[in-house]
């Protein structure tokens, strides 16, 4: 509840001086394409771990669950988001430095669950592993949290 509440606080702060904005007739959000080149920008110049990890954070709490209304749809529209993150995650080494620790992993495993979903299982295996190694180092082995992630990459590999 609490990762809910800051994320939408930091959506009201984005909304509040246009960087982004609410769409018709549904719960997504557009970036202005001026914050998109900027980010990406900040990115590739800096190599801006913590950047990257708010990119990767805001896109996996975006991923509905698997009976919301309108999910396949979204999950689709997001997937394009998450295939362009891809490229970059040689640049994020540990999740030691993330703002919001159980957030960021939560946003993993969702990641992961978007990509399995739609037939990435490759991309799926390296979220869920992400995870996993980052449940294990913050939460332990034996936490429901890892355990989760544990049983998604065991039907992963039944996949």
């Amino acid at each position: 509840m609490a990762t809910e509440i800051s994320f939408l606080a930091t959506v009201d702060t984005l909304l509040g001086y246009s960087l982004i904005e609410r769409n018709d007739n549904s719960e997504t959000y557009s970036m202005h394409a001026v914050v998109h080149d900027w980010i990406q920008a900040s990115i590739d110049v800096r190599k801006d771990e913590g950047l990257l990890q708010t990119a990767i954070t805001t896109i996996g709490l975006a991923v509905p669950e698997q009976n919301a209304r309108d999910s396949a749809t979204v999950q689709r529209w997001i997937l394009p988001h998450v295939i362009q993150l891809l490229q970059y995650w040689s640049y994020v080494t540990d999740v030691k430095d993330c703002l919001d620790t159980v957030a960021y992993l939560e946003s993993l495993q969702m990641l992961g669950n978007l990509c399995s979903n739609q037939g990435k299982l490759a991309e799926a295996e390296e979220m869920y592993q992400r995870a996993l190694k980052g449940n294990e180092n913050a939460l332990g082995a034996e936490h429901t949290s890892t355990l989760s992630i544990v049983n998604n990459l065991g039907l992963l590999y039944m996949d």
